[in-house]
């Protein structure tokens, strides 16, 4: 939740409409800020903010549809509101979506896209994107293996921090 707005204001600037403090009201309702948890209400805010194109909050409700949190768990649906906030340039929501194309899942499996998705968000700095396009380098999933280009988005990673790809530079 954005610190300028109190509880009441935000919960005013989301029934005005405003699809920032639609979603960040989401986020209230999902962390149980101030209020009790509520994943149906975060979801409910999440929906009104992604339907005016609003990117945090598509990738959001993505998220929910994905785990089934607040909604009926939906693959498809979860596919449809991560590419909305991926074609919008949101690093999670592209690196997410990668990630279903990897795993087949709410949409046919297709390694090359998968690669696409993650690579547009590694190139963001997602050190998520940027382990799992080195994974894909490192086995030659959905491009040609190779050693060096893993290595080099390990490295990227685990300079962001990322354990996973510290422990997979270890190894090698």
């Amino acid at each position: 939740m954005r610190q300028t707005f109190s509880l009441d204001k935000l919960v005013e600037a989301a029934h005005l409409g405003v699809p920032e403090a639609q979603c960040d009201l989401g986020l209230v309702y999902k962390r149980g800020d101030g209020v009790k948890r509520n994943w149906e209400l975060a979801a409910f805010w999440y929906k009104a903010a992604a339907g005016q194109g609003y990117a945090q909050a598509q990738y959001n409700l993505g998220c929910c549809y994905e785990s089934g949190e607040g909604v009926e768990q939906n693959f498809q649906l979860a596919v449809k509101w991560y590419r909305l906030a991926a074609e919008q340039g949101l690093a999670h929501a592209q690196s997410n979506l990668g990630c279903c194309y990897q795993d087949g899942q709410g949409v046919d499996e297709d390694l090359e896209e998968a690669v696409r998705w993650y690579t547009l968000a590694a190139e963001q700095k997602s050190p998520t994107a940027q382990c799992n396009l080195a994974f894909c380098f490192e086995n030659g999933l959905g491009v040609e293996k190779d050693d060096m280009k893993a290595r080099h988005w390990y490295i990227l990673a685990a300079n962001q921090g990322s354990a996973l790809a510290r422990k997979k530079l270890a190894r090698k």
